[in-house]
C-alpha cells in the first residue's frame, strides 16, 4: 500500500513537503485527488487578496503545527517568455511568518524542450540548482517588497548565468562538430 507520505516524497523528491497550486486545476479530477492526498494548499488568483491572505495564514498554521516544508513558485504561475517573471509577496510573507529559511531552487529548462504554457514538453534535460538557504528570521513584514525583489534579483542573475553557460556549451559543441566534419 502506498501512503500519502510516499507520494509526497516522490514529488520532486522532497520529503515532508507540501505544495501550493492554483485551485482552478481541481477541474482535472485525477490531479485534484492526488493533490488533495498530498496536502496541497490551493490558492486563488491575485484579484482576491483577502482570500489569498486567509489561505496563506492557514498554510502557515499548518506548517507551524506539522513542521513540514512547502514548495511554491514565487511567480505564482508559469512564465512562458523565457524570463524570470514578477514575484508575488505571498511566499515571502509565509517565510517571515514562519521565520523559516528560503531554499531557492532554480530550474534551467532549455527553450527547445520547454512547453511554454502548453503541456507538450519534449525530451531533454532540465537542470535543477539548489542554491544556498536565505535566512529570514530577521526579516520584517514592512520590508517584504524589498526582500521579494532582492530574491528575484538572485533568480535573474542565476537565469542569466545558466543561459550564458548554455550558449557557451552550444558554441563549443558547434566548434567540435565543425572540426570533426573538417577532419573527415
Amino acid at each position: 500500500m502506498v501512503t500519502v507520505e510516499e507520494v509526497r516524497s516522490v514529488a520532486l523528491g522532497l520529503p515532508r513537503t507540501r505544495f501550493f497550486l492554483w485551485g482552478g486545476v481541481q477541474r482535472f479530477v485525477p490531479l485534484a485527488i492526488l493533490a488533495r492526498l498530498m496536502g496541497t494548499f490551493f490558492t486563488v488568483l491575485q484579484n482576491r487578496p483577502d482570500d489569498r491572505r486567509r489561505i496563506f495564514a492557514a498554510a502557515a498554521e499548518t506548517l507551524r503545527r506539522t513542521g513540514e516544508s512547502v514548495y511554491l513558485s514565487p511567480e505564482g504561475h508559469r512564465v512562458a517568455t523565457g524570463d524570470i517573471g514578477a514575484f508575488n509577496k505571498g511566499a515571502f510573507h509565509l517565510a517571515i511568518s514562519l521565520a523559516a529559511p528560503i531554499v531557492p531552487l532554480y530550474f534551467y529548462i532549455p527553450k527547445e524542450i520547454d512547453p511554454g504554457l502548453g503541456y507538450n514538453s519534449r525530451p531533454g534535460t532540465v537542470d535543477v540548482f539548489v542554491k544556498p538557504a536565505i535566512a529570514t528570521s530577521a526579516w520584517r513584514v514592512d520590508d517584504v517588497v524589498a526582500h521579494k525583489e532582492a530574491v528575484r534579483d538572485l533568480f535573474v542573475e542565476w537565469h542569466r548565468d545558466a543561459h550564458d553557460s548554455a550558449r557557451s556549451e552550444t558554441r563549443e559543441r558547434v566548434v567540435t562538430v565543425s572540426a570533426a566534419a573538417l577532419a573527415s
